[in-house]
C-alpha cells in the first residue's frame, strides 16, 4: 500500500505487508511505523486506524510539540543559569526528536478514541456531504468485447470530474470550486469528508481492473449518481 506522511510531508512511501491493508480504503489515516528492509519498506507489525476527528487532534498536539517544546526548554535553560539560544536549541531539538517526545500522543488519543467508542450506546449515524446514510457501494462495469483497456483510459483522460492517480485507479471529484459542507439530518449525525490535499471533494473512486471497470462511492444513491455517466464511458 502506498502511504503519505501527515506529518513531516515528503513523498509517499510503498509499503510490501500481509494483512494490514485487507481492512483499509483509499484515504483511510492510521499509525504505524515504516521500517526500511533491504530494497523495500515494511510496517512495524502495529497498526492503528484513527477516524478523521481523531487524527486531526493528533496532528494538531504534535504541531503544538513541535511548536512550544523549544520555547519550554528555552525557559528551563534560562532558570538554570543555562545558556541556550535559538540557534543552539535548533540543532538540539531536531523535529525527529520532537516527534519522539509526542510520540505517547498517538497510542493516548488512539485509545481514548476506542474507549469511548466501545462504551458509547448511541453511536452517531455516519453521513457522506450529501446527507446520505454510509453505505460503501460498488458498482462493476464489464468491458464490451472489442474495446481495449488503452481506449478506455484514454477516454476517462477527457473527463474532468476524474483525477488519475496511477495507470488504472481515479478519483471522482465534485465540480470544480465545490464546497465540503455538512447536512445535518439527524440530531445525532456525523458527517464523512473525503478530500484532495487540494481541498477537492471525492466523491468516489474508479478502477480499472483486467476487462472491468468499477465505481466505488460511500452510499447507494451517490453510486447510482455515478452509474449512467460512467456506463457511457
Amino acid at each position: 500500500m502506498l502511504l503519505r506522511d501527515l506529518v513531516r510531508g515528503g513523498e509517499p512511501v510503498r509499503v510490501w505487508e500481509k494483512s494490514g491493508s485487507q481492512g483499509l480504503r483509499p484515504w483511510d489515516r492510521i499509525a504505524t511505523r515504516i521500517i526500511p528492509l533491504r530494497d523495500r519498506a515494511v510496517i512495524s507489525g502495529t497498526l492503528l486506524a484513527l477516524n478523521r476527528d481523531t487524527s486531526e487532534a493528533l496532528l494538531a498536539s504534535l504541531g503544538r510539540v513541535r511548536n512550544q517544546a523549544p520555547r519550554d526548554v528555552a525557559v528551563v535553560a534560562r532558570d538554570l543559569g543555562i545558556e541556550a539560544d535559538a540557534e543552539r536549541l535548533a540543532g538540539i531539538l531536531t523535529p525527529d526528536m520532537l516527534l519522539g517526545l509526542g510520540a505517547f500522543l498517538v497510542t493516548n488519543l488512539w485509545l481514548d478514541a476506542a474507549l469511548k467508542a466501545a462504551q458509547g450506546t448511541d453511536r452517531p449515524e455516519l453521513l457522506n456531504t450529501d446527507g446520505d446514510p454510509l453505505e460503501f457501494t460498488t458498482l462493476h462495469f464489464p468491458l464490451l468485447p472489442g474495446i481495449a483497456a488503452q481506449k478506455l483510459r484514454a477516454a476517462l483522460a477527457t473527463i474532468p470530474a476524474l483525477r488519475q492517480e496511477n495507470a488504472g485507479f481515479w478519483n471522482w471529484l465534485a465540480e470544480p470550486g465545490a464546497k465540503t459542507q455538512t447536512v445535518p439530518r439527524r440530531a445525532t449525525g456525523q458527517t464523512f469528508i473525503t478530500t484532495m490535499e487540494d481541498g477537492s471533494l471525492v466523491l468516489g473512486t474508479v478502477e480499472l481492473k483486467g476487462r472491468r471497470l468499477s465505481l466505488a462511492a460511500n452510499s447507494p444513491a451517490r453510486a447510482e449518481r455515478g452509474e449512467p455517466y460512467w456506463s457511457r464511458c
